[in-house]
């Protein structure tokens, strides 16, 4: 079958694209600094000018009228006069109370911790993999954390994806039994939430690291289902987990790991899961992210192949595994009936299989 790039019409390179592409880091810098201090938060009051923004920022009234002004230049604000505000939409995307706020995830998709590691993107590849020392599946990986905390912006899309996934299922199901799910490298744990909300008889099994714990606690804490779900602190591959479960998630984990590494958790996960049980494999999935397997499959490609890079800089084997690699570990590992969904609004793929 023919390579699915040659399919495609590639748009041709222009100078425009180009330099946008050199220049867009600019773009990321101001947006995080002007979220970092507030700044879209002071001008939701607005129009303000550089001097009454300082003041209410206790910053300089220089280095503001700097802000603001690179921040007029790229669309991020507004200039009417002398006078800053936000632009059309900002009040909902860009401040805390808006009701489509993404300012949160400026710390994941802009995190100081990968753009040092971007700068060293060159000695990476030259290198075959990351720096000594550099671990991401390591204890002290701070990174993880932060998803936690503020998640990205496919996050919730993703849940929601994953709920419609298991819904035709768990509808079949007696609803007075107990639906009982363990999320292994939960994160967040939004996926969980999204199902306990989804359906009144589930428990939720959280398993991740401490640090990452205490996140994902914090989030079942505001959503109010914190007394529905089971926080284990430990390792994926090491810590007992308990069982047997209805349905065991695995959310944006195997992509750390070598597809042997990533059939043993698959394999682990099987051994706790109730017969007729369902495994879903969520993450951003493409069949050419990793250069292999068919070609029937797109629709995630850039998330697939950003993914890829995280894990060439920060794991020793992991990337954007295809659907079709796991597939074949899913029936390795004796599960049937496997199932491919995705969704608009989102960029997950997830994996359905039963046991």
């Amino acid at each position: 079958m023919a390579d699915a790039m040659a399919d495609a019409v590639p748009e041709p390179l222009t100078a425009e694209s180009l330099v946008d592409a050199m220049l867009a880091h600019r773009r990321t810098a101001v947006l995080r600094t002007a979220l970092e201090l507030d700044v879209f938060e002071v001008l939701a009051a607005g129009p303000l000018t550089p001097g009454e923004a300082a003041e209410r920022l206790g910053l300089a009234e220089r280095a503001v009228r700097v802000l603001l002004g690179a921040l007029a230049a790229v669309r991020l604000a507004v200039r009417v006069g002398g006078r800053y505000a936000l632009p059309p939409g900002g009040a909902e995307l860009l401040t805390r109370s808006g009701a489509r706020y993404l300012g949160g995830g400026v710390r994941v998709a802009a995190g100081y911790q990968e753009w040092a590691s971007l700068s060293s993107l060159t000695a990476t590849v030259r290198a075959g993999g990351p720096a000594d020392g550099v671990d991401a599946c390591s204890p002290g990986f701070g990174y993880w954390e932060e998803f936690a905390a503020h998640a990205t912006f496919h996050t919730r899309a993703g849940a929601a994806l994953l709920t419609r996934a298991v819904d035709g299922w768990a509808e079949q199901r007696d609803p007075l039994a107990p639906f009982d799910v363990l999320d292994i490298g939960c994160g967040h744990g939004l996926f969980g939430l999204a199902l306990a909300e989804r359906f009144p008889a589930a428990r939720v099994f959280d398993l991740d690291r401490p640090g990452v714990l205490a996140e994902a606690e914090r989030h079942a804490r505001r959503a109010g289902l914190a007394h529905r779900v089971t926080f284990l602190p430990g390792d994926a591959f090491e810590t007992p987990l308990g069982g047997p479960y209805d349905l065991v998630v695995l959310g944006n984990l195997l992509c750390q790991f070598s597809l042997d590494r990533a059939g043993e958790l698959i394999g682990r996960a099987r051994s706790v899961l109730r017969p007729g049980g369902r495994l879903a494999v969520v993450g951003f999935m493409e069949e050419n992210a990793a250069g292999r397997g068919e070609t029937g499959e797109t629709g995630t490609g850039y998330e697939a192949h950003m993914v890829s890079l995280l894990m060439l800089m920060w794991t020793r084997d992991g990337e954007a595994h295809p659907p079709s690699a796991y597939r074949e570990l899913l029936a390795a590992h004796g599960f049937t009936d496997v199932e491919t969904f995705s969704g608009a609004g989102s960029p997950t793929r997830i994996l359905l299989a039963t046991r």
